[in-house]
């Protein structure tokens, strides 16, 4: 492919990406205002969130395995599209019990877009161009995530926060029929697999035998809890603590996906020395651990000192979901499994934050923050032993990733 089509490619693909995370963390970045005006728990303003997270993350296993059987472009229609539904449906319904509901289905129509797009930039760009796309996606996830905190306080005083479900619902709308003419004409790898590849394309669960999904899955949930666990409660940490007032407590934290583009252009330097996923990912979760250690003691006394340390917590997690989410799948083109692959191991991060959601609240709110920052302490020491343990497997797959690795799969399942 020519570098032109690359890089309109990697346009589309980010641009997607940007919008649905307007659609996506909308509720959050409105999660401190939803509890004042419907005057409900923390817990309970953070079910949606927490159903949404985990209807994704099922969402993602099924759309990982139809990313690879059917066109891509299509799935990744129908995910925006019915995302930007949802997002309007909110408007027309603002009660709790209906927000839980469409927001699970949200949750769903979010899941169709990550593993197909993986599967676009495996298949249609080279090895160059993937790793700098996987990095531009990434930014535009940071960066949707700044636009839509710095656009939900604005509502709050202006017009209420409805719009904030409202103006990303037209934006999705439109960018949805945006890809689906840019992409229509898009071919794929997949569609010229001859029967061999097809029979080592099924030797799914024989992988377990040579990678160390288990090890990487549970640093993945670790990773999600810590990422969104701490990007959904700040506002609520910043309140408790220094008594903010809600807008200035959400404004605040768009610094933490700012921080998060340069945290992911840290990371990507960081890989291309140290030339391994793993070992990048252990060295980001020690930086977090360190982190939060100082976090510990500076909890309730500078504002400042803590803004800090949680970006670069969250930073940290950033550059490692650029690793083991981005990165990762890239390695299973050959089995023709990119978008499987990537629909299990982003389930997973969601696992994580869907946990994170609703349990850091509750912690919160019947004990303290500090008992909160003490599991994430806990969560980047065991993400930072677990992935150290697990080097010398992957190692073996990542420099293995050729046709003898495929006869092992194929041998082992036998």
């Amino acid at each position: 492919m020519k570098k032109q089509s690359m890089r309109v490619i990697s346009f589309l693909c980010c641009i997607s990406y940007f919008v649905s995370y307007l659609m996506r963390l909308n509720y959050t970045a409105c999660l401190v205002e939803i509890q004042r005006v419907f005057d409900i728990s923390k817990s309970q303003a953070g079910l949606p969130i927490t159903g949404s997270f985990l209807v994704y993350g099922v969402g993602q296993l099924l759309c990982g395995y139809l990313g690879d059987k059917i066109p891509p472009h299509k799935i990744i229609f129908g995910g925006l599209f019915g995302s930007a539904l949802c997002n309007f449906f909110v408007v027309l319904f603002p009660k709790l019990d209906a927000m839980i509901l469409i927001w699970c289905i949200n949750g769903f129509f979010q899941s169709m877009l990550w593993p197909p797009i993986v599967r676009i930039m495996a298949e249609t760009l080279d090895e160059t161009w993937y790793r700098k796309c996987s990095v531009f996606v990434s930014f535009a996830s940071s960066l949707g995530t700044i636009v839509i905190y710095m656009f939900a306080p604005l509502c709050f005083g202006m017009w209420g926060w409805q719009t904030t479900f409202l103006i990303p619902a037209i934006i999705g709308g439109i960018t949805s029929f945006y890809w689906i003419y840019h992409t229509k004409t898009l071919k794929y790898k997949s569609v010229t697999i001859n029967n061999r590849d097809n029979k080592k394309a099924k030797k799914f669960f024989s992988l377990f035998h040579i990678v160390p999904f288990l090890s990487i899955l549970t640093a993945i949930i670790l990773m999600g809890a810590l990422r969104d666990g701490i990007t959904t409660w700040m506002p609520a940490y910043m309140i408790d603590n220094f008594g903010m007032n809600t807008k200035s407590s959400v404004l605040i934290t768009t610094f933490i996906p700012l921080f998060s583009i340069f945290s992911t252009l840290l990371a990507s330097v960081l890989y291309n020395k140290l030339q391994d996923e793993l070992i990048t990912s252990v060295c980001l979760f020690i930086v977090s651990l360190v982190s939060c250690f100082i976090l510990f003691f500076v909890n309730d006394s500078y504002v400042l000192g803590c803004l800090i340390l949680m970006m670069l917590i969250t930073g940290c997690m950033y550059g490692i979901n650029l690793m083991l989410i981005s990165h990762l799948p890239k390695y299973f083109t050959k089995f023709r499994m990119v978008s499987t692959i990537s629909g299990l191991l982003n389930a997973f991060t969601y696992v994580g934050s869907s946990l994170s959601t609703y349990c850091f609240g509750a912690v919160a709110e019947k004990n303290s923050w500090l008992r909160v920052i003490g599991i994430w302490f806990v969560f980047s020491a065991c993400g930072a032993i677990i992935l150290f343990r697990s080097i010398k497997k992957w190692k073996a797959f990542s420099k293995e990733s050729t046709d003898i690795v495929q006869e092992k799969v194929i041998d082992k399942a036998k």
